[in-house]
């Protein structure tokens, strides 16, 4: 990025019409910003998505994805559509199972026009440690595939995240992109409590709970029980806080999940590292949900669907899709 000019972002809005779909809109987004001269004839290229969980039905569909690989195999060069690994063990924690998930969303060779990997490995420990001059970390650890590619494209949905508040492309090169053990490390900062006043004893943080940290035990009076958090378990990954219905687990946004943002935002330092002038950020303001696609439910959106953005910077690109986000009238239901 020249740092002596303000960096482009493009916009064009979510509706098509006769003659300038969707898909018309989203080629002219990524023309505007060069796609085709980002990338040389040959060059392997990350296609950096979020296929979701299963039963999330809010990730960006595979039918925008394979329209941005033909774009970019235009100029020559190789695409290949990725993602990485889960710290949590739900149904993308390995890389047979990972893409098992991704066939089910409509994710294959076939219907994206480019191989899939799983860019950690089998089991999420293939990775490369990238020097970054961080507060938190002087080292990250990138995964494989997409530390070794000659450039990046990085797809995102922009919705809420129950740790960050906001999930767009940063989170999805930071978080998106490191092995599992590094998300472990990301989110170690992270130590939710349950409020015991608020607590129901429902049990659905049990359920949702991938490491058996949580207990639920019987109240004071007897009456019910109330959800008990081992912090020595605990990973830090934020599930319980997505899933509790009562808001009784919440995170004090003014303390320890600053640090996992820090971490994140030195992590995607990392992975840009060498691919300077050949990384490109497609951020999708659709079905603008309050929680990440790793959740196995679909919530409703906050604001109507608003458009798309491509930029060559990911700070810029977040911080249009947040403006937007907060300027948008609240979705009606």
């Amino acid at each position: 990025m020249n740092t002596h000019t303000k960096p482009r972002v493009y916009f064009a809005a979510a509706q098509g019409e006769p003659g300038r779909n969707k898909f018309d809109r989203i080629s002219e987004l990524l023309q505007a910003a060069s796609v085709n001269e980002r990338f040389r004839a040959g060059d392997l290229v990350a296609v950096k998505v979020h296929w979701g969980e299963i039963g999330n039905a809010d990730f960006i569909p595979s039918f925008f994805v394979r329209h941005i690989v033909d774009e970019v195999k235009k100029g020559g060069a190789i695409p290949f559509v990725t993602d990485t690994n889960t710290l949590y063990r739900g149904t993308r924690h390995d890389a047979v199972s990972n893409l098992k998930t991704a066939a089910q969303h409509g994710f294959t060779p076939e219907t994206v026009g480019a191989p899939l990997l799983v860019a950690d490995g089998l089991r999420g420990s293939d990775y490369r440690e990238v020097p970054v001059p961080g507060v938190h970390t002087q080292s990250a650890r990138v995964a494989t595939a997409i530390s070794e590619a000659d450039g990046m494209v990085v797809v995102s949905h922009v919705k809420g995240h129950m740790v960050f508040g906001y999930a767009g492309a940063l989170k999805n090169l930071g978080m998106g992109c490191s092995p599992s053990g590094s998300k472990q490390f990301l989110h170690a900062n992270i130590r939710p409590r349950v409020d015991t006043k608020r607590c129901t004893g429902c049990g659905t943080c049990f359920k949702h709970c991938h490491f058996d940290a949580i207990t639920m035990h019987s109240s004071s009076d007897g009456a019910h029980k109330k959800a008990q958090i081992d912090l020595k378990i605990c990973t830090g990954c934020g599930e319980c806080v997505g899933v509790c219905p009562e808001e009784a687990i919440p995170i004090d946004w003014g303390g320890k999940p600053a640090a996992t943002q820090e971490k994140t935002a030195e992590y995607a330092c990392g992975v840009v590292a060498g691919k300077e002038g050949r990384c490109l950020y497609i951020n999708f303001l659709t079905a603008v949900v309050p929680d990440c696609d790793c959740s196995d439910w679909s919530d409703r959106p906050m604001v109507p669907d608003l458009g798309y953005l491509v930029s060559t910077d990911p700070v810029a690109i977040d911080q249009a899709s947040i403006d937007l986000v907060l300027q948008a009238p609240v979705a009606s239901w």
